[in-house]
């Protein structure tokens, strides 16, 4: 049997990021969207924070579908924020947008940024 829900090739890549309530049902509720539209994601990372938990998404889908996507979860129970940003593939990343090396001594952030510090921050995926 094939899969129905394998997205096209012209189908752009999106990242979708967003902060819930840690409930123990809302990953099943952000799921369900991607059911109706009939798209697969094809990365699903989550982190619970101290407040509340922090999900990142990957999933290739026409525009429409990818802002609808990100409307649904702004406007569901649970759902704090979203943030949905096209993917850009290295190759097409200009070299002046690249972060400078950190040095091995560089402490790393013990958690993600929030998507408000993103925002603030002016950060693309």
């Amino acid at each position: 049997m094939t899969s129905l829900c394998c997205a096209p090739d012209g189908d752009a890549t999106y990242r979708l990021v967003l902060e819930a309530e840690p409930e123990s049902n809302v990953l099943l509720r952000l799921l369900e969207p991607f059911v109706i539209h009939n798209v697969l994601p094809d990365h699903l990372d989550v982190a619970r924070l101290e407040e509340c938990i922090s999900v990142e998404l990957v999933f290739r889908a026409p525009k429409a579908i990818a802002e609808r996507l990100e409307a649904r979860m702004q406007a569901m129970v649970g759902v704090r924020d979203a943030l949905c940003e096209p993917v850009v593939p290295l190759s097409q990343r200009a070299r002046a947008n690249r972060p400078a090396a950190q040095s091995p001594s560089a402490q790393l952030p013990l958690a993600p940024p929030t998507i408000a510090q993103r925002r603030a921050a002016g950060v693309a995926a």
